[in-house]
C-alpha cells in the first residue's frame, strides 16, 4: 500500500523524509479562541466538536497554492463542484462560527469536494489475499479537477465512477471560514475492514491503557501483516528463573517458580530502537 500526502511540494535538496512531510501536510497557523488549538485539528475542533479529519495549507510554489493529489489509485465515489463565493452575509457558506452573539460577518467556506474509494492488498490469510477498501475525502475544494474521459473528448469536471491514480490533479484549495489555500482532509473505512486493518475488534482496548479489561488471549494475533508495537502476553503460569544463565528449557518446565501475575509485554521498533515494556493488570509499569 503506497500512499502520497495530498500536497506535494517541492523537495529541497537534503531533505529529511520528516522535514518535507511537514511541510506537505502543514496546518493552517490560525487558532481557536479561548483554547488556542490549531484550527481544524482531529479528533477534536472548536467548542470540542469531533472532527474526522485535518485542515491542511496548502503548500505554495512561485506564489500560487499547489493543486490538492490524490493520496492512492481508487475510483472517484462522490464528487461536488463547488460554488462562486456570494458576499452576503446571509449565505449558508458565510457562516462564520468565531462571530460574537448579535453580530453576523462572512467568512466564506467553499463547498466542492471529492471522495476517492481505494482498494489495496495488505497480505494474505494462507494463500488469501486480504484486500482493504478505503476512502480519501478532500473538502472545502475551491475548484474540482478537470479531466479528458477520452482523447477525442473535451476535457469536464471529475465524476463519480472516474478512475483516479495516485498523484493525480483532485482539485484546487479553497476557503475555510474566509481563511484561503485551505483543505479538510479524511482517511476513513468501515470496521470491517478497520478490523481487517488492526487484526482485532475495533473496540479492543491497549494493555497499557487497562490490562484488566482484556481476557487472556486464545490464540495468536495477526500474522499476514505486522506494524506498529508487538505485544505478548505472559500468563500467571509463565516459568521464571532466578538465575543469571540464559534457559534452556524454558518451553518445557512443569515446576519451579512462575510469574504469579499475568503480564502483558510490549515491544516497540523506533527509529532504529527496540524498547520493551510490560503491564501489569493495574496498568503498573
Amino acid at each position: 500500500m503506497i500512499l502520497s500526502p495530498p500536497f506535494l511540494p517541492p523537495r529541497a535538496a537534503g531533505s529529511t523524509d520528516d522535514t518535507w512531510l511537514d511541510q506537505a501536510m502543514a496546518q493552517p497557523t490560525s487558532r481557536l479562541p479561548r483554547t488556542e488549538a490549531l484550527e481544524g485539528s482531529f479528533p477534536l475542533s472548536y467548542n470540542l466538536a469531533w472532527h474526522n479529519g485535518i485542515h491542511l495549507q496548502a503548500p505554495q510554489a512561485s506564489g500560487a497554492n499547489l493543486p490538492v493529489r490524490a493520496i492512492a489509485d481508487g475510483e472517484v465515489v462522490f464528487a461536488s463542484e463547488p460554488i462562486a463565493p456570494d458576499a452576503s452575509v446571509d449565505h449558508g457558506q458565510n457562516y462564520n462560527p468565531f462571530d460574537p452573539p448579535n453580530v453576523k460577518t462572512a467568512a466564506w467556506t467553499d463547498k466542492g469536494c471529492v471522495i476517492v474509494q481505494h482498494k489495496t492488498e495488505i497480505g494474505a490469510d494462507g494463500t488469501t489475499p486480504t484486500e482493504l477498501v478505503y476512502y480519501s475525502l478532500y473538502m472545502h475544494l475551491s475548484g474540482v479537477a478537470r479531466i479528458a474521459p477520452a482523447s477525442d473528448k473535451p476535457k469536464r469536471p471529475l465524476q463519480k465512477g472516474d478512475a483516479i491514480w495516485r498523484k493525480d490533479d483532485v482539485g484546487t484549495a479553497g476557503q475555510i471560514y474566509g481563511h484561503k489555500g485551505q483543505i479538510h482532509f479524511e482517511i476513513c473505512l468501515d470496521a470491517a475492514n478497520l478490523q481487517k486493518l488492526i487484526g482485532r475488534v475495533p473496540d479492543w482496548v491497549e494493555p497499557a491503557v487497562a490490562p484488566a479489561a482484556l481476557p487472556a488471549p486464545t490464540a495468536d494475533g495477526r500474522i499476514d501483516s505486522v506494524f506498529g508495537s508487538l505485544y505478548f502476553y505472559l500468563p500467571a503460569s509463565t516459568p521464571t528463573d532466578t538465575g543469571t544463565s540464559l534457559p534452556k528449557n524454558h518451553l518445557r518446565r512443569t515446576g519451579g517458580t512462575t510469574l504469579g501475575t499475568a503480564l502483558w509485554v510490549r515491544m516497540t521498533y523506533e527509529l532504529g530502537g527496540c524498547t520493551f515494556e510490560t503491564f501489569d493488570a493495574r496498568a503498573a509499569r
